[in-house]
């Protein structure tokens, strides 16, 4: 509406088209408005409010003429919250299978049954894609290197003793010298010294070898039924449904019956529900059992070797044969799976261990772990699956 300045005469203000002067000079004014913004893009919506309070409003007839439309308001006008509102919507597919693998052969090892065992996921990045975490730099020998030390006096050890009864010749002093012999032969042979401050860090390990091993040799060794080391780190290939792998067997004894066991050196602890559950999550004795070397075996243990807790892990054909090894028919978890002898034992493993060859072979490689504590708190895969935000997601938590 027209609104002319108080303190100058009115006719001179519509004379000389002033603004708000007259209703003819503010019409005139408002039209070239429409008219240049109607030019300024291609795409021009103009808008009105519907009301004024209890008033009802209509459009102004400059704009009456032009096609109504419902436009969708953007949530706001800052350009980052725009482009995230315009951008397309992603496509979901889920996929939980990998390529057939192409070579029946492969590497890994029983590491890859086992990880198959623990989820499907971590087998298939560790294995197929060769994903791995990088190693974080430590000062001296980590629990790797100091592992495979162990097996290595081990084997030197027994390679020159052959027999409980060799070992059982031996007075206390030239048991311990004997050790101490294998110790330092495996050390100097295994490690190159290169900076002076693992000279030191070497001989606390030559010290803390000989008293694992010779508690090992004293408290388990000695007090088992008589027996010959027939093989010690013995490569064997072996074939699992369509996969075939290739594996190092710590040890196989031979017993004074004419019984066999297969011993798999551990550091860590084990228990024999690992051995004997739907899922094989320590796969690597059954595998060794209904392999090549386990033609004639009558019992697999893992030989725990750890300071102050060391024993035998495992089941046997009956009891007796090992340290405290129950036999087949004293495991409930088996009977549960109507499993009462040795041949079935060895009959259910093989299922076991084909049904994971074939899942691996044909790409399963689901994020199904067996359960966190057991497969996915020390896993390096976490930021790769990223199990933990898709459990939060659903509200679920952790598994």
């Amino acid at each position: 509406p027209a609104n002319p300045n108080p303190f100058l005469p009115v006719d001179l203000q519509i004379r000389h088209q002033m603004p708000h002067a007259g209703a003819d000079r503010e019409l005139d004014f408002a039209r070239q408005v429409i008219r240049r913004l109607k030019a300024a893009s291609p795409d021009i919506i103009f808008s009105y409010p519907l009301r004024e309070g209890d008033c009802e409003l209509r459009p102004s007839p400059l704009i009456a003429g032009l096609e109504e439309v419902s436009p969708e308001v953007p949530v706001s006008w800052a350009p980052q919250q725009q482009i995230q509102a315009s951008a397309p919507r992603l496509l979901e597919q889920e996929d939980f299978r990998g390529p057939v693998l192409a070579s029946d052969l492969a590497e890994g090892g029983t590491g890859i049954l086992k990880d198959q065992a623990l989820c499907p996921f971590r087998a298939f990045v560790h294995y197929r894609l060769r994903g791995r975490e990088l190693d974080q730099a430590q000062p001296g020998l980590d629990a790797m290197e100091r592992g495979s030390l162990l097996h290595r006096v081990l084997e030197s050890f027994w390679g020159e003793v052959k027999d409980q009864a060799r070992l059982l010749g031996l007075k206390d002093e030239e048991r311990v010298e004997l050790v101490e012999k294998h110790v330092n032969r495996t050390i100097d042979e295994s490690i190159e010294v290169s900076d002076r401050s693992l000279i030191a860090v070497l001989e606390l390990e030559r010290i803390r070898l000989k008293g694992l091993v010779c508690e090992w040799l004293r408290d388990i060794e000695e007090n088992r039924v008589p027996f010959t080391v027939l093989e010690v780190e013995k490569k064997h290939a072996e074939e699992l449904g369509p996969l075939k792998i290739e594996t190092v067997i710590d040890r196989v004894d031979q017993l004074e019956d004419g019984s066999r066991v297969i011993l798999d050196y551990k550091t860590g602890e084990s228990t024999p529900d690992s051995l004997l559950g739907e899922r094989l999550l320590e796969p690597q004795l059954p595998i060794y059992a209904v392999g090549e070397a386990g033609k004639e075996a009558d019992g697999v243990a893992f030989a725990q070797v750890r300071r102050g807790g060391c024993k035998m892990v495992g089941i046997s054909r009956e009891a007796g044969l090992l340290p405290k090894v129950k036999g087949v028919q004293e495991h409930k978890p088996l009977q549960q799976l109507g499993v009462d002898n040795w041949p079935q034992l060895l009959e259910f493993w093989r299922q076991q261990l084909g049904r994971l060859a074939t899942d691996y072979v044909n790409g399963v490689a689901d994020v199904d772990p067996v359960s966190y504590e057991k497969a996915c708190q020390y896993c390096d895969l976490a930021g790769l699956c990223r199990i933990n935000e898709a459990q939060a997601e659903c509200g679920e938590g952790r598994l």
